[in-house]
């Protein structure tokens, strides 16, 4: 469910008001709206932290874009939606969806898209283990070049899952012919990319390579790794067999040309 959905307003972070008439002259000098997805589960204590590393992130990029933030909480236990609706009433583009229980992140991803209106989306994790002051503006530099899909590639990673990552992408890069250091990170994609998803469970990991499959221009830039400060990772050793089952699945269903099978 929606809680406290704000008003629907194209703003950029100042906390100034906009008019109409400002908000068409931004549309006749070619200025895109981002959507920036917030996937959050048991982050309270980080919430304030990436909020502002966001609007850190906008006040860079404000004469190219405007920008709304979908901040999805997924079931968190601890005070992560009171700090999300607290963040609300102070940045009136933040808009706030709640899954009263854990759905995961494929639903988190649907329920975004659903609400999202830009014409960018970008993909952070919550956990401030990306900067996103730091690596928007590297992932809208991409696509500024052209690209459908910027990923970023994780630097001076020492979580632990590294090797397993490092697994994953080479079997990725061996079936599917996308070469990419890291799949699963902080990505920015046109809408049009976005739209070639499918959303079925645990697939959402894997959501580079139906742009892929429609032979849309990827591409990858170096994006700093920091240790979270509060919290616990959400990823363990049965994620590593859950994707990997996910990902032989997803295989079978591309070499049948069909991925609306179900499969058990």
């Amino acid at each position: 469910m929606i809680i406290q959905v704000p008003h629907k307003k194209e703003l950029d972070p100042t906390n100034i008001k906009q008019d109409n008439k400002k908000q068409d002259n931004k549309k006749q000098n070619n200025i895109k709206k981002i959507s920036i997805v917030l996937a959050v589960h048991n982050e309270s204590e980080n919430i304030p932290q990436v909020m502002n590393s966001i609007k850190r992130a906008v006040q860079i990029i404000r004469d190219r874009y405007i920008v709304e933030i979908i901040a999805v909480n997924d079931g968190s236990t601890d005070r992560s939606l009171y700090m999300l609706d607290r963040e609300r009433r102070d940045n009136p583009f933040l808009t706030v969806i709640d899954h009263p229980f854990k759905k995961g992140m494929t639903a988190v991803v649907t329920s975004a898209m659903e609400r999202a209106s830009g014409e960018i989306l970008i993909f952070s994790p919550a956990d401030m283990e990306s900067h996103p002051d730091e690596d928007i503006p590297k992932l809208l530099g991409v696509l500024e070049k052209g690209y459908d899909v910027a990923a970023g590639m994780r630097v001076g990673r020492k979580d632990g899952k590294s090797t397993s990552s490092m697994i994953g992408n080479k079997i990725i890069s061996t079936c599917f012919k996308l070469r990419l250091h890291d799949i699963n990170w902080i990505k920015a994609m046109t809408r049009e990319a976005a739209d070639t998803m499918v959303l079925k469970h645990g697939w959402v990991r894997y959501m580079l390579l139906f742009p892929h499959f429609h032979g849309m221009k990827i591409s990858e830039v170096e994006t700093n790794w920091y240790q979270r400060t509060y919290g616990k990772s959400k990823f363990g050793t049965m994620r590593l067999i859950e994707s990997l089952k996910d990902l032989l699945i997803l295989t079978f269903c591309y070499l049948k040309g069909d991925f609306s099978r179900k499969i058990l």
